[in-house]
């Protein structure tokens, strides 16, 4: 179950415009999203470093976690991106909108119908080089009777026509 919950996590092209901000989504949405603890803290640069693009990068993640605790999943497949990829453990790379679709609609059920299911993420950083930027954070599984596993993933988003798409991702377990 563990490799299959981590498919979730959708490269995507990502339209600022496509999601509510952040204070769209309630409390409940918003606190499993949240797992980043002190220690973590440490590894994210000085905030007064931190510039525009990377504080959007950083947005879009969070935003991405809160759809998705919420349910709101319609403008997620609109703005895959036709050649994403991902990387979940234990399986092979997954490539393209259709397939990354067909998996991510089979973890949206899961996460939504499951009792016992949570899936989240938070990020810790972003960092931006030219039309490049990439975010490292925390990931969180809990699936029916098995324990809670922590984990974490970097995530590669690059920028086009004024706009970061989310092109990759790869997440792994602590355990």
């Amino acid at each position: 179950m563990k490799h299959l919950v981590f498919a979730l996590f959708l490269p995507l092209l990502v339209s600022p415009s496509a999601f509510p901000e952040e204070g769209h989504y309630d409390e409940s949405h918003v606190s499993k999203c949240t797992m980043v603890g002190p220690e973590e803290k440490k590894l994210a640069k000085d905030q007064d470093k931190v510039s525009a693009d990377e504080k959007e990068i950083m947005r879009l993640e969070r935003v991405l976690c809160y759809a998705y605790q919420a349910g709101n999943m319609g403008p997620v497949m609109d703005i895959t991106h036709e050649h994403a990829f991902l990387f979940p453990p234990g399986y092979g790379i997954v490539s393209g909108k259709a397939a990354i679709g067909e998996a991510y609609s089979s973890f949206s059920a899961a996460n939504t119908g499951a009792e016992g299911f949570e899936l989240a993420w938070e990020p810790i950083d972003a960092f931006v080089s030219g039309d490049m930027g990439w975010a490292f954070g925390m990931v969180r599984v809990k699936t029916p009777g098995a324990d809670e596993e922590p984990g974490k993933y970097v995530s590669v988003w690059v920028k086009e026509n004024g706009q970061w798409y989310y092109v990759a991702e790869i997440r792994n377990s602590n355990n």
